[in-house]
């Protein structure tokens, strides 16, 4: 007989997120330093140590420009949670100036412009990428910093919220592109202010 399991909705995932510490995306009740140790005991001690690599390689890259560049948005968003890792992989400060670069650098671009829902892939990019930096670096982001990357990450997702009729068919990969990332990026900020 096959075993048969629970899969929480949305809304059940949100609620039961809401109720937790930050960083959210880290297992929930966890201790800093005894999850570090057990990051480099694991069996995938060779895995994290890449984020390691990754994130010393682009702490020195250059900030980019606003564009609607395909491979700049998704290096971004990459090197915003490689850096983010890293963090968290070992608390070391040095991933800690660059990384909040990236993601003010990021919160920066309009959302109303060039990088809009209209562009809906480069912005579900975005708005999971600042959702995943504001939850790694929550605690050393300052108030006004936290203000514009939540101010970002609404307005672009009701972009997409806006955008689809979610009572058509499921069956259309950028409506369940849009609900998916909407909703991952939402658990990340969700009982924020303003979210």
């Amino acid at each position: 007989n096959a075993d048969t399991f629970f899969i929480p909705g949305s809304d059940i995932a949100l609620t039961t997120t809401k109720s937790r510490s930050h960083p959210r995306i880290l297992p929930g009740s966890f201790d800093k330093d005894a999850f570090v140790n057990n990051v480099w005991l694991s069996d995938y001690k060779q895995e994290y140590s890449k984020y390691i690599s990754m994130a010393s390689w682009w702490i020195s890259a250059p900030l980019p420009s606003e564009s609607i560049n395909a491979s700049i948005i998704r290096n971004e968003r990459y090197r915003i949670e490689s850096l983010a890792y890293a963090y968290m992989f070992t608390w070391d400060t040095k991933y800690r100036a660059p990384g909040i670069a990236w993601i003010m650098n990021f919160a920066s671009w309009s959302a109303t412009w060039i990088t809009n829902e209209n562009n809906f892939l480069i912005n579900r990019q975005i708005y999971t990428a600042l959702a995943i930096g504001y939850d790694a670096y929550y605690a050393d982001l300052s108030p006004a910093q936290k203000t514009i990357i939540l101010d970002q990450i609404k307005i672009r997702i009701k972009q997409a919220v806006d955008k689809y009729d979610f009572s058509a068919s499921p069956h259309q990969w950028p409506w369940m592109s849009a609900l998916f990332m909407s909703t991952q990026a939402m658990a990340y900020v969700v009982g924020e202010p303003w979210m």
